[in-house]
């Protein structure tokens, strides 16, 4: 499960330039192309996926970007489509297997077993963090200092050699490693807690809106809040949406959202990114390690690699030890006869 989580992670780590690597065709957008309206994307959407409520859009983040869509319908269908902002055309649609990102998203989160996936996930989380004080524990000099603890000897067998490698990488990735397993047990274990869904969209149960209204809301969004970062835009309802700006100052993953109601397009409310605020948006940029940018970014990758390589070394020396034991069961034998 551990190397599930770090195999995830990792690619998880730097998400936009991987998606568009595995899948230019389907989420990177032709240049060239001017910007469509959005309620020409909703349309396009629509026309793809008639009874689907598109209930969650991101906004592309960069010139190559696309939009990305969550859709749901009355029985609880999910689909998921990427689109052009230039020409409205739908890149790639399907359910979530189309989206290797996506999907690792939900299995780096929950290993897609909804709420029972979460506790394993969780139970995963705490026993990464006793294996590394444990382990720590017992490495903990005792005299003599950490230099001389976490020497390598590399004249040493291949199995002492993959022992000392094993100890000296996780001693010294320990804070990271424990980092990322404790905010990941917050994340995971906050919604347990409160009860909230885990799905990102939820079928509103009434009919299909239509995109009347949408321009106008978006043209207001963009007037009176304007210098704001859009991040996505999300219809709950086929009469609401809301416009969902990033908000850096608050944090890497501060938000705030502008209300608007459909059809008519008018401003109803602005909450901002201090309402919002939540321990979960403090812990989830420390996971990520967004919260200190680029430098982050890279330390929660090489904790990821270094999980794995932990992970592959410790089963590694498992195996060693189940062939010593034969071997020293099957001399103690001979010796017998």
């Amino acid at each position: 499960m551990l190397v599930i989580q770090a195999l995830t992670g990792v690619l998880l780590a730097y998400r936009g330039p991987v998606e568009r690597a595995l899948d230019p065709a389907g989420m990177v957008r032709q240049p060239g192309l001017s910007e469509m309206r959005p309620a020409q994307i909703f349309d396009s959407l629509s026309r793809a996926y008639p009874g689907y409520e598109v209930q969650r859009l991101l906004h592309p983040q960069d010139a190559a970007g696309t939009y990305f869509a969550h859709m749901i319908d009355r029985a609880g269908h999910v689909r998921y489509a990427s689109v052009d902002p230039g020409s409205a055309r739908v890149l790639r649609s399907g359910p979530l297997f189309r989206f290797p990102l996506e999907l690792m998203l939900q299995v780096h989160f929950n290993l897609l077993g909804g709420r029972i996936g979460l506790v394993v996930t969780l139970i995963g989380g705490l026993a990464l963090v006793l294996m590394v004080a444990s382990g720590l524990t017992i490495l903990w000099p005792r005299g003599a200092g950490w230099r001389r603890a976490l020497a390598i000897r590399w004249s040493v067998s291949t199995r002492l050699l993959l022992r000392q490698l094993h100890r000296t990488i996780g001693a010294v990735a320990s804070l990271v490693l424990v980092v990322l397993a404790a905010t990941g047990v917050y994340l995971g274990a906050d919604p347990l807690v409160r009860g909230a869904q885990l799905s990102t969209v939820r079928s509103s149960g009434g009919p299909i809106g239509s995109s009347a209204g949408i321009d106008q809301a978006m043209r207001a969004a963009r007037s009176n809040f304007a210098g704001r970062q859009i991040q996505s835009l999300r219809r709950p309802t086929p009469s609401q949406l809301l416009v969902v700006f990033d908000e850096p100052a608050g944090g890497a993953r501060a938000a705030s959202y502008a209300e608007f109601s459909l059809p008519s397009g008018n401003f109803v409310k602005f909450v901002d990114h201090h309402a919002l605020a939540s321990l979960k948006t403090t812990i989830y940029p420390i996971h990520t390690g967004e919260i200190i940018g680029h430098v982050g970014r890279v330390l929660a990758l090489v904790g990821g690699i270094v999980l794995l390589l932990m992970a592959g070394s410790g089963i590694l020396m498992w195996m060693q030890a189940r062939h010593q034991q034969k071997d020293d069961s099957t001399n103690q034998g001979q010796d017998a006869t």
